[in-house]
């Protein structure tokens, strides 16, 4: 990173964290998908290591909603879908508290796409939710509202017509369901766009290897060292079979907790995966 960098991100970080107050805890209705009122958060549960500060977030943000995402008790384990605990729970360093469903869909990029729909259907911008199938076409949720259906044909995706559905959260969650079966890392990596480097990586961007299997994690928070110039991230993701959504522990680094550094020009190295820098990409 260069010495203007530095400068410039230390006087970001300036104008966020003493210029302004905190952002306020996000309300019930940010996530709609819970019943109670989540046992913690992000923000509360994970704060980063000594000398690091939080980078700025707009509470009515993707990168706001994210960091104030519900955690799950700390005792709750990650759990497949069809209820089995993951075997080695050491890289889990906290547990989003979101259901997973009981069918092996919400894999890794399904995990990404769900966090991703579940902040505009909070912000109440669902003409703006949807997501590419494997073939390249657009599936939003406002066509499966309208009865349109995507079918398997052989080798193709048709879609049909049937009657006509609702727009709630509970139609929400089977849209989902049925985009998972149709979608992929290969069609989130195309439909995503490229972040130039990792010097301009932010809160919502995706790490993503498209391919069988690929796989996909999104940053959930970030923080910065205003004098070093350094900044870690923290990791949420899904995988296969189909799980619940959890925090990374840096396993490779214990000093560091549940954050990750990340440098231009360095592959970010997570437990069981690698990624190159040209793998992060951008709603």
């Amino acid at each position: 990173m260069t010495l203007k960098k530095i400068q410039d991100l230390a006087t970001l970080v300036f104008a966020g964290f003493v210029a302004t107050s905190p952002a306020p805890a996000a309300s019930a209705g940010d996530y709609p998908w819970l019943s109670d009122a989540p046992a913690r958060e992000i923000e509360s549960a994970l704060p980063p290591p000594s000398g690091f500060d939080r980078v700025p977030a707009a509470a009515d943000s993707f990168a706001g909603w994210l960091r104030h995402l519900p955690l799950a008790p700390v005792d709750r384990a990650v759990v497949l879908h069809d209820g089995r605990p993951l075997v080695d729970q050491s890289i889990i360093a906290a547990v989003v508290d979101i259901d997973t469903g009981t069918s092996d869909l919400q894999q890794c990029a399904d995990a990404v796409m769900r966090l991703r729909a579940e902040f505009l259907y909070s912000r109440g911008l669902l003409g703006a939710i949807g997501f590419d199938l494997v073939n390249s076409e657009r599936y939003p949720f406002s066509a499966y509202s309208r009865g349109t259906t995507p079918r398997q044909n052989g080798a193709e995706i048709s879609l049909a017509s049937e009657k006509p559905r609702g727009a709630g959260h509970a139609d929400l969650r089977r849209y989902l369901d049925l985009l998972f079966g149709f979608a992929s890392t290969q069609s989130l990596a195309r439909e995503l766009q490229p972040v130039a480097s990792l010097d301009e990586a932010g809160i919502g961007d995706v790490f993503i290897r498209p391919g069988q299997p690929g796989h996909a994690m999104i940053i959930a928070d970030m923080a910065a060292n205003m004098a070093t110039g350094k900044r870690l991230v923290l990791l949420a993701q899904g995988s296969m079979p189909a799980r619940g959504i959890y925090l990374l522990n840096n396993t490779g680094h214990p000093d560091l907790g549940a954050w990750f550094e990340i440098a231009d020009g360095q592959p970010l190295i997570t437990p069981g995966y690698e990624f190159r820098p040209d793998e992060l990409r951008r709603f």
